[in-house]
């Protein structure tokens, strides 16, 4: 998979899967990664983990020309993942998010990506929740919204998250710190980082379309295009085939990936 300079990548997924698609993704997944699996208070956080995180290590297959369970992930202070494998001729910068039944990857060659998505749903007390999480002009811009509060919510919120993912800082940014400006289908939104002055310049952010849902990439870049996929989950034979190479052969050269069992549809080219 080619990724250009100045070229972004955002793929969309479905995290529900039959069982034997949820069995060959969890074959994919490192030994720290099943147990985080493990650990999850309910079962449905436990899956939707699996097939995320299988995702992710099927896309970036396709653009390292590494097998997805010989990848090896590297994490920042705050967590945020990046690729460490030795052998990989690129090296992509990527960003992963999920909420509900869908997951979001964003790729870049070489700049720093964020990405956010949020299921619009009823906030329960949201007066309390934007005075700790947002600035007063994002509070006035809710507040006017009426009854459409709510999706306006979200869109403040999954921009916030996007930008402070991409710097990899978890969220120690306070409500001030940073202002995003108001963009168009043409401009991107711009970063004023009060907090982080020397990260405002070069950040810039989009809003990504997905019924029922918020989404944000921020990129570090101000010039740039991008290009949406959705990715479609092997079908169960492939699974089979898939779970049984991982498994039982993982030095040999038989990867789903690499055999024409990858599908997916792109849309929306140079957005």
């Amino acid at each position: 998979m080619m990724l250009a300079q100045g070229h972004v990548h955002v793929w969309e997924a479905s995290l529900e899967v039959p069982v034997d698609t949820l069995t060959a993704y969890e074959c994919l997944l490192s030994d720290d990664e099943r147990d985080r699996a493990a650990n999850f208070r309910f079962s449905h956080d436990s899956v939707a983990f699996v097939v995320a995180r299988g995702t992710l290590r099927a896309l970036l297959s396709l653009y390292v020309g590494v097998r997805p369970q010989e990848l090896i992930f590297r994490y920042g202070e705050h967590g945020k993942p990046g690729l460490a494998h030795p052998t990989a001729p690129l090296i992509p910068e990527f960003n992963l998010s999920h909420s509900d039944n869908k997951a979001i990857v964003a790729f870049s060659a070489t700049k720093r990506v964020g990405v956010d998505i949020e299921r619009i749903r009823p906030i329960g007390d949201m007066i309390s929740l934007m005075s700790q999480c947002f600035n007063q002009h994002e509070i006035a811009e809710v507040l006017a919204a009426g009854e459409a509060a709510t999706p306006v919510f979200f869109r403040w919120w999954s921009r916030r998250e996007a930008y402070m993912k991409g710097l990899g800082i978890g969220l120690s940014l306070s409500t001030d710190d940073f202002f995003i400006s108001t963009g168009s289908t043409i401009r991107p939104m711009s970063i004023h980082n009060i907090g982080m002055p020397w990260e405002s310049s070069s950040w810039s952010l989009r809003d990504i379309s997905i019924h029922g849902f918020s989404g944000t990439i921020a990129v570090d870049a101000l010039d740039w295009t991008m290009s949406n996929f959705v990715w479609h989950h092997p079908s169960s034979r492939d699974n089979m085939r898939f779970r049984s190479d991982a498994k039982n052969n993982p030095s040999s050269d038989v990867n789903c990936l690499r055999r024409g069992l990858v599908s997916y549809d792109r849309y929306d080219e140079g957005l």
